[in-house]
């Protein structure tokens, strides 16, 4: 599910930052933009979105990799008062 993924793909990001690896980031970083902003989760795409181009162009992006980590508790609180709604 999308909580699980929001996690794994976190820290994907933050390896492949570490790596300095820009395609796998680029490639991570648009996985999990594309996801949450179909999840209406625009703070979360919009800081991967900025990832994603920072990754295409050979940059490493460590201020938006904090920024990422620091969304997440609203992002995962938005998404479970959602679900509570809805079931």
């Amino acid at each position: 599910d999308y909580l699980n993924q929001l996690e794994t793909l976190t820290q994907s990001i933050k390896l492949e930052l570490s790596r300095g690896d820009f395609k796998a980031l680029d490639k991570v970083a648009h996985k999990l933009k594309s996801s949450s902003g179909a999840l209406g989760l625009v703070r979360v795409a919009a800081i991967c979105q900025a990832i994603e181009k920072k990754a295409r162009v050979s940059e490493l992006a460590p201020l938006e990799v904090v920024e990422l980590e620091r969304s997440l508790p609203e992002a995962r609180e938005v998404l479970t008062t959602y679900l509570k709604k809805i079931a």
